[in-house]
């Protein structure tokens, strides 16, 4: 399994780039739920893949939008997702932590946002800093 995982890994996506951890893991989930249906068909005794472990992903970016970029695709998104975008782009904040958000998380005298880890897909408390 670990060497059709890393011939995959030097396949190229449909957008030309190396197939990332993320489309891997998705594949290895698909063929886990596939087997576990055989099994509960009675097609199978054992999931050859159950102890396949994920590969380790990374929230890290990229690259950001250039302004121009996130001008061009503001303009074509209705006027009340506008404010959203906005704050995404200038905060890196997720969808869930804008659209959570609440007044008492915001500190008008300091220009921060202070996020609880309640609040984070991740899990950790910080502070989202004024866009300069």
């Amino acid at each position: 399994m670990e060497e059709s995982r890393a011939r995959r890994r030097t396949e190229r996506g449909r957008h030309g780039t190396s197939v990332k951890i993320a489309a891997s893991n998705r594949d290895l989930a698909l063929l886990k739920q596939m087997f576990s249906y055989a099994i509960r068909e009675g097609w199978l005794e054992c999931n050859p893949v159950s102890l396949v472990k994920f590969g380790k992903e990374s929230d890290a970016r990229d690259r950001a939008l250039s302004l121009e970029e996130f001008e061009r695709l503001q303009s074509r998104f209705s006027p009340h997702l506008q404010g959203i975008n906005l704050m995404a782009y200038q905060t890196s904040m997720q969808r869930g932590e804008i659209l959570n958000l609440t007044w008492d998380r915001v500190d008008l005298k300091s220009g921060l946002i202070r996020l609880q880890a309640e609040d984070t897909r991740t899990d950790e408390a910080r502070f989202v800093p004024p866009h300069c």
